[in-house]
């Protein structure tokens, strides 16, 4: 899965800082094969995420925990727009 951020203008760093804090939460749980943060070289302020979980069940599981429901809640203070997300399948 791959999700994308563009933060408003000045929040870059925070957006980054917080889904960091997220990123090391989420490894610990249950199904979470990988979680791994990326920025864009040429826009600071475009962040995106790239998970791979073992289940769609394990997904449906990490979307239910406090810093991820915390995280949504808060998400439009951060961000110039919606995040996007894309689910793929390995081939």
């Amino acid at each position: 899965m791959e999700i994308r951020f563009v933060a408003r203008a000045g929040f870059g760093e925070e957006l980054a800082r917080i889904l960091g804090d997220i990123c090391v939460k989420t490894r610990e749980e249950p199904g979470c094969l990988g979680y791994e943060l990326h920025r864009d070289r040429k826009d600071a302020d475009r962040l995106m995420l790239y998970e791979t979980w073992r289940s769609l069940e394990d997904l449906a599981l990490h979307r239910t925990m406090p810093y991820s429901i915390a995280f949504r809640a808060h998400a439009s203070r951060l961000l110039r727009e919606d995040f996007e997300v894309t689910i793929w399948d390995r081939l």
